[in-house]
């Protein structure tokens, strides 16, 4: 973890929970050796997930503020005259109720930071937990330095963000503007809702045209050159390019503009990437995408550079390849675009070619603060370009 994200550790979830908790604690005059609520009900009262109020909970004691009694309960350990002393002393904003001007303390704004549902505890296997917090390293470092409060708001699995009743959620806290990380089609109305109350609402990933917010993502154009750039160095030019839908009911905006972008990049490179070497399958059942990809690959049976959008369908490669149904294996070299946050590590059998693309996602980060700095503050300093993406092997199995 890097030393930004140590210095603004006060933001995560758990430990803004378990300063919310004292908070309360304090307003109630507790007393030492007074039991407080359940483990189970306090995930309920704050809004997060039982493994989220159990590090609050192991937080607080390691302080020597409560006391875990095996088989009993957990209980306030000592007073708490000084924590309240200390909460008297910090100034609190005009006209705000007791719950805001504690909630907010020295700042002028608060931001709801809204993670994806696939960066919650109950999915540790993940491996895109590393990057949010890379992103919000760089995100709180910018907000520290103006004071905002921050929220942390719980996405519930398996996509509690696509509920209407999840905007109440998130208007509840007090806060005036929303950080929402991987937004995906499913959340379009409550990006629409949250916009619709008044607050100033910032993406980062997929951009929706038709919704009147600032997106930062990762540089596209930039990064398509160097992955058509890197392919051709490795001698593929036979390009292909896996993704969603970019057609019909179900097209995905954020493949639509990935199509453009790739398929201009590699006129520009001197390469062809014609309609028909796009693949359609990522939001399909696997045994659908398995079929499609296999019937793709059976009709493209020369292409040898793999431009993966969406990365669970560098799975269905990899089934296929297992199973002997993928004949170009061997002379294929494929890029994951989105290796940040679920870098697909294939297996030695499947003698199937990886490399994923780096991003610098502190920097966007950055990027991100400075859309609230340009929207609340009148001066704000120009944001530094963002450092070129990397592309780094992460499976050479050819044997």
């Amino acid at each position: 973890m890097s030393n930004t994200l140590e210095k603004s550790s006060d933001r995560l979830l758990h430990i803004r929970v378990a300063n919310r908790l004292l908070d309360h604690m304090c307003e109630e005059n507790l007393k030492p050796k007074t039991r407080i609520k359940a483990l189970r009900e306090l995930a309920l009262d704050y809004e997060v997930s039982y493994q989220t109020i159990q590090r609050s909970i192991q937080l607080l004691k390691t302080k020597g503020i409560l006391e875990i009694r095996k088989g009993d309960g957990i209980y306030l350990a000592r007073s708490l005259e000084n924590e309240k002393k200390a909460a008297a002393q910090k100034p609190a904003a005009a006209g705000e109720s007791g719950q805001e001007q504690k909630r907010r303390r020295q700042t002028d704004h608060v931001v709801a930071i809204v993670p994806p549902v696939w960066a919650a505890e109950e999915y540790p296997e993940h491996f895109g937990q590393p990057a949010v917090h890379r992103l919000l390293a760089g995100f709180l470092a910018e907000c520290d330095q103006h004071h905002w409060g921050i929220e942390m708001i719980y996405n519930a699995p398996p996509d509690e963000a696509v509920h209407p009743e999840f905007v109440d959620k998130i208007v509840r806290r007090g806060v005036d503007g929303v950080l929402w990380l991987r937004p995906n089609l499913g959340h379009r109305m409550n990006l629409m809702r949250l916009i619709d109350r008044g607050l100033f609402v910032v993406g980062c990933g997929r951009a929706f045209p038709e919704i009147p917010m600032p997106s930062i993502s990762e540089e596209h154009e930039k990064i398509a050159r160097q992955v058509l750039q890197w392919l051709k160095a490795c001698g593929k030019t036979k390009i292909s390019l896996l993704t969603a839908f970019t057609e019909g009911r179900h097209t995905d905006p954020f493949a639509v503009e990935l199509n453009r972008i790739f398929t201009q990049a590699a006129r520009e490179e001197g390469l062809e990437l014609p309609e028909s070497s796009i693949c359609q399958a990522f939001g399909l059942p696997q045994g659908q995408r398995e079929d499609i990809l296999r019937l793709f690959f059976e009709r493209h049976p020369d292409l040898n550079g793999v431009i993966c959008v969406f990365n669970p369908l560098l799975s269905g490669l990899e089934q296929l390849a297992l199973r002997k149904e993928l004949p170009q294996v061997e002379n294929m070299v494929c890029v994951d675009l989105m290796s940040d946050y679920r870098p697909f590590i294939p297996s030695a059998k499947s003698h199937l070619t990886v490399a994923g693309v780096q991003n610098p996602l502190e920097d966007i980060g950055r990027l991100l603060a400075g859309q609230f700095v340009g929207h609340w503050m009148t001066q704000s300093s120009k944001p530094s370009p963002l450092a070129d993406p990397r592309i780094v092997e992460l499976g050479s199995l050819n044997p």
